[in-house]
């Protein structure tokens, strides 16, 4: 033998390239630029709304918050000792309380408290069990010394393009389990893995569902900031929480603590609308939306009688194929390989290792015929 490649080779690119041929056979040329075009679209506005959501966290809205609302319980404090000792130095003894403001109800300090809790306790509707399956990282394809083969005179390129990206994604959606159809071998939430790379299912569960909030968040966020309704009612609510606390110059950052604490409340919803099977949509519009203001602090009690399914929105599939989109191809790949391999060997072939799939081998041989010819021979055989 004078040379041989392996399936693992050059970081799985003989494998990724086996999955992309194999997907545009399957699909055709048309079947390709429909999935091309749902994807692109998709990524885009998913983009976006990742970046609005980095936006909103920047804008510190909550800790603007706490910071006006510390400031003002200690101006208050200090208004209230200052007007006490006033009128002992007068000499007058008030038998009559102080009077006090009216104070409007305040969601953001509920909000803030939920927004400390676990995620899968918020966005896990009730009655399923989740899987607690581990694997062994260090026995897997991403974890271990790979075999190497011997380069061969047609060496692999490299294949970085758009497309093939997300073909061989779409082979994984289509071959690999998720928490809404669970695989039976290896993890059972192996798209999360692909996601997550952690060595359980719970912690790549988790993974996704914390960036899952995280979009929506910024996407909430941004229908909420487009919303002029929604906005008079965050402004109305915020001038009565800043009059209550005597501070009105503090209205516009208790609106802006509002606006996140009520895209945060929706997001919840819609995760967990998406984790029961249910579907919403990239981009909401006043109709599409789930929880009012008024009921911001009953969000813990709504969770499953809020939430509503929209059958034009994307189911969680959908979205989970969005978030893997940015993954590396080099990440995406040994993870794939670390699945499949997992899975064939808990199918009953336990000593199965994809670094010892031979798939292309050159071999030469020199031949002698009828003791008088002699000739050399030089032959490829390869997997087309």
């Amino acid at each position: 033998l004078t040379g041989y490649r392996l399936l693992t080779d050059e970081c799985g690119e003989v494998f990724y390239q086996q999955i992309v041929q194999y997907m545009q056979e399957t699909l055709g040329s048309q079947g390709v630029q429909l999935l091309l075009n749902k994807m692109s679209d998709r990524e885009r506005k998913t983009e976006e709304a990742d970046l609005k959501a980095k936006q909103a966290e920047t804008g510190g809205s909550i800790d603007r918050y706490d910071s006006e609302m510390n400031q003002a319980s200690q101006k208050s404090r200090q208004a209230a000792q200052e007007a006490e000792n006033r009128q002992q130095q007068e000499g007058q003894i008030s038998t009559q309380p102080a009077p006090t403001q009216p104070q409007a109800d305040n969601p953001i300090s509920i909000i803030k408290r939920i927004m400390k809790m676990g995620i899968l306790e918020l966005v896990l509707p009730p009655g399923r069990e989740i899987s607690t399956r581990t694997v062994s990282k260090d026995t897997m394809v991403s974890g271990r010394q790979l075999q190497q083969g011997m380069e061969m005179p047609d060496g692999v390129t490299a294949d970085s393009s758009y497309t093939s990206g997300v073909l061989f994604q779409q082979y994984l959606m289509n071959h690999l389990g998720n928490y809404t159809d669970p695989s039976k071998e290896s993890l059972a939430y192996q798209m999360e893995y692909v996601f997550g790379g952690r060595d359980n299912d719970i912690d790549n569960l988790k993974s996704v569902a914390s960036k899952l909030l995280f979009i929506r968040e910024g996407v909430n966020f941004a229908c909420l900031m487009a919303d002029n309704v929604k906005r008079t009612e965050a402004q109305a609510l915020a001038a009565a929480i800043a009059s209550g606390f005597l501070v009105p110059p503090a209205a516009v950052v208790i609106e802006s603590a509002l606006l996140l604490c009520w895209a945060f409340a929706e997001s919840v919803l819609d995760v967990r609308e998406l984790f029961a099977g249910g579907k919403i949509p990239l981009v909401k519009t006043s109709a599409d939306w789930q929880i009012s203001l008024s009921n911001l602090s009953s969000l813990m009690e709504g969770l499953d009688s809020m939430r509503k399914n929209n059958e034009h929105g994307l189911s969680y599939e959908d979205y989970l194929q969005v978030l893997i989109l940015p993954v590396s191809k080099e990440k995406k790949v040994m993870r794939a390989m670390d699945m499949i391999e997992d899975a064939i060997r808990k199918k009953g072939r336990a000593n199965f290792y994809m670094d010892s799939c031979v798939v292309a081998l050159e071999a030469f041989a020199e031949v002698k015929a009828n003791r008088k010819k002699e000739f050399q021979v030089i032959r490829q055989y390869c997997y087309e």
